[in-house]
């Protein structure tokens, strides 16, 4: 089964902050709910991504490999979703006005010529 988007939004930010607290923190979630997000990702992938110890939290050689390319998938979401966004907002096509032809050549007319 494929990582999903908030996993790795989730594990992004939880190697960002060094912590599972700062991480759930910014995301809404609790600290519990993603450390079983990782440890679910962790257990699907067969690898793991970080070393766990009571002061510090850092990356595995699997999950640094990992976060460079969980980074680089989420930035290109991130730019598809800007893409698509503007491409959506810009006018396009056909506009079609219905007005007396006095409106039009006192109002109407001066916008078009621009």
């Amino acid at each position: 089964m494929p990582v999903e988007t908030l996993e790795l939004v989730v594990f992004d930010r939880v190697v960002r902050h060094a912590s599972f607290a700062r991480a759930a923190e910014e995301l809404a979630l609790t600290p519990s709910g993603v450390s079983k997000i990782v440890s679910r990702m962790e257990a699907r992938l067969g690898a793991r991504l970080l070393q766990r110890s009571t002061r510090r939290l850092t990356l595995s050689e699997a999950g640094v490999l990992f976060h460079a390319r969980a980074v680089r998938i989420l930035a290109e979401l991130e730019q598809a979703e800007v893409e698509v966004s503007s491409a959506a907002a810009r006018p396009r096509g056909t506009l079609t006005i219905s007005a007396p032809v006095a409106f039009g050549r006192l109002y109407l007319a001066p916008l078009l010529a621009r």
